[in-house]
């Protein structure tokens, strides 16, 4: 598989035309990079403007397959196998069989897309397949490369009923960090009043459910208790909900 053809021109100054346009104001000066990353981050409309070309060769039919599923703000044309077309008898073409793909899509496709085919629970092939189209998309839009995340970093956990337990890791933790918050530096998330994804989710709960007592956490945790044994039950118990 390799991809013998992108495309993806530069569409930053209609993008920001149009996100002036619904804050009645006429035009924009191009956009920084910084702004670029919170309009993707965002997914507001307008980034529906920014369109990628690209063709897959040497694709194997059934992975052709995977891609063609998804049908929101993209368009596919794979090549025939039909036998009158290529002379060679298609019931007898194996799964295998290797095809052209050409694909057009808009960035929120490509985020979509993103969230299942970097997944490891995709197939091996086509999380490789789309990994190359990510790759080339980094080449010359990469504030929306950064963007394209697996569905554990998009939603901050991971909802398979099978995970891959990538979600546990520290590699996952580092992700995650950079997906959100890009090149802001660790200690810096006070002011945003975000949590640090650094820190263990178990820790958060105990401290939202102890903080103003005053009492270390270690000390808190009943003897022979671990912190995950801690939050079952209170969250079985009702008492481990946070509250805004």
């Amino acid at each position: 598989m390799k991809i013998n053809y992108f495309d993806c021109k530069d569409s930053w100054q209609e993008v920001k035309n149009a996100t002036m346009t619904t804050i009645n104001k006429d035009g924009g000066k191009y956009p920084e990079s910084e702004w670029k990353r919170k309009l993707i981050l965002s997914e507001h409309s307008p980034i529906r403007k920014i369109w990628a070309n690209w063709k897959w060769t040497d694709l194997k039919s059934w992975v052709s397959v995977h891609f063609v599923r998804h049908k929101f703000g993209i368009d596919h044309w794979v090549c025939t196998q039909r036998t009158d077309r290529t002379g060679v008898n298609r019931d007898e073409s194996p799964q295998g069989a290797l095809v052209m793909h050409e694909c057009q899509a808009n960035a929120q496709a490509l985020i979509n897309i993103s969230r299942k085919r970097l997944c490891s629970c995709a197939s091996k092939e086509t999380k490789e397949a789309w990994q190359a189209v990510k790759d080339e998309v980094a080449k010359v839009e990469p504030e929306l490369a950064s963007c394209m995340v697996r569905e554990c970093v998009y939603r901050g956990f991971c909802p398979e009923m099978f995970g891959c337990g990538y979600d546990k890791t520290d590699a996952y933790l580092k992700e995650l960090r950079h997906y959100r918050y890009g090149d802001i530096k660790k200690g810096e998330y006070g002011a945003l009043n975000i949590v640090e994804p650094e820190k263990k989710i178990e820790d958060f709960i105990l401290e939202k459910i102890y903080g103003e007592c005053g009492v270390p956490i270690n000390l808190i945790l009943p003897r022979g208790m671990s912190k995950e044994e801690v939050i079952k039950k209170l969250v079985e118990s009702g008492v481990g909900v946070i509250r805004k």
